[in-house]
């Protein structure tokens, strides 16, 4: 009976690890309202560090790069939600 507890105990540790680190990763997602938004993104670099990088100016326009393309395109926040569009990128066929 011992035996059995002694490796039950470890997996039960770990469910509970793991419920704690799903409950702490949905503690620090959540929804941004318009004026989160804008304070947290509008006249910020947005980027993977590495292969593009977005800029959004506070009058709309939209600034992107993508490894060696470049293009512009404008952004706004409507019902709460960041929308942009790109229309000097071209669509995949």
């Amino acid at each position: 009976m011992i035996r059995r507890m002694l490796h039950v105990a470890p997996i039960l540790v770990l469910a509970s690890l793991t419920g704690s680190w799903a409950a702490y990763g949905q503690e620090m997602f959540r929804q941004l309202g318009e004026k989160e938004i804008r304070a947290r993104v509008i006249g910020k670099d947005i980027t993977d560090s590495s292969h593009w990088v977005s800029y959004l100016r506070p009058d709309g326009v939209l600034l992107s790069k993508e490894m060696d393309r470049k293009w512009t395109g404008t952004w706004k926040i409507q019902n709460n939600k960041l929308c942009m569009s790109n229309p000097d990128l071209e669509s995949p066929d």
